[in-house]
């Protein structure tokens, strides 16, 4: 019985000095959780405030989209500042101040894709948004019988967050209904029942099939983003721990109890 003891003594003590490294590695998990947690908060701030910035660089830049590869010859700011005093309303006697024009930086396309985006810098925010709003208000402008778009020159990161919305615009449009894209990556819409702003395309397609405008977007469009440090859900499991422990060394004990009471052997004279 003696050794009986010693073994159980000894498997106890492993168990112990086990629960106490698993302890030691959940307080490190949590410390470390929180540290990450943290770091990304952190991390998602700077990201927010860089767009800010980038987009506050672009602010007097514009960006002309459907112009044929090649057509803006030798001189980009040239061509561009005719091609807008001629097609645009109201804009033949003001001085555009075009600081610089050239095509997205990104290598030439093929002659089947889609042209490279024409990029303008204005010295004056104020020419840009004249030049824009004149733009916007032609509706149909075109070069060379194709269709040419005028648009703000939004930075990547809140340009990819405007085209996930390209397929609610769709629908929308497809039953007359008036919307808006504000600034950074929202969608208001003008409904009967009144104005709504939605911040996610997500957002936005739960809320019209709601009102009775059936979009079958969420599953391509995906679950509302949340930040990443919101996704770490490691908890320390002190509780169920101790009372695990608590279990264990119960069953040892009826276990060295059930040797004490055997009649007629050694185990009469073990004590615990």
């Amino acid at each position: 019985m003696s050794d009986v003891t010693k073994t159980q003594q000894s498997t106890s003590e492993r168990v112990n000095e086990m629960e106490k490294r698993i302890a030691d590695l959940e307080e490190w998990a949590v410390d470390v959780r929180d540290a990450v947690s943290n770091t990304l908060k952190v991390q998602e701030n700077l990201q927010a405030k860089l767009s800010d910035l980038e987009g506050r660089s672009r602010r007097n830049n514009l960006r002309i989209y459907g112009m044929p590869e090649g057509c803006e010859g030798s001189n980009v700011k040239e061509f561009v500042a005719e091609f807008i005093k001629s097609e645009l309303n109201g804009l033949q006697d003001i001085d555009l101040q075009i600081q610089r024009a050239h095509r997205a930086l990104v290598p030439k396309p093929s002659q089947e894709a889609q042209p490279r985006s024409l990029v303008i810098c204005f010295l004056e925010y104020r020419v840009k948004e004249m030049v824009l709003r004149a733009a916007w208000n032609k509706k149909d402008l075109r070069y060379q019988g194709r269709r040419i778009f005028f648009d703000h020159d939004y930075a990547t990161e809140i340009l990819q967050r405007r085209r996930e919305y390209a397929e609610i615009k769709r629908a929308l449009k497809a039953k007359q209904i008036r919307f808006q894209t504000p600034y950074p990556a929202k969608l208001k819409v003008f409904l009967d029942s009144g104005i709504k702003v939605y911040n996610s395309a997500t957002e936005a397609s739960r809320d019209l099939k709601k009102e009775g405008i059936a979009l079958d977007l969420i599953e391509r469009t995906g679950q509302p983003s949340r930040p990443l440090w919101q996704s770490l859900r490691w908890e320390k499991e002190t509780s169920a721990r101790s009372k695990r422990q608590q279990n264990r060394q119960s069953q040892i004990r009826e276990k060295l109890r059930s040797y004490q009471h055997i009649p007629g052997s050694k185990n009469d004279n073990v004590t615990l």
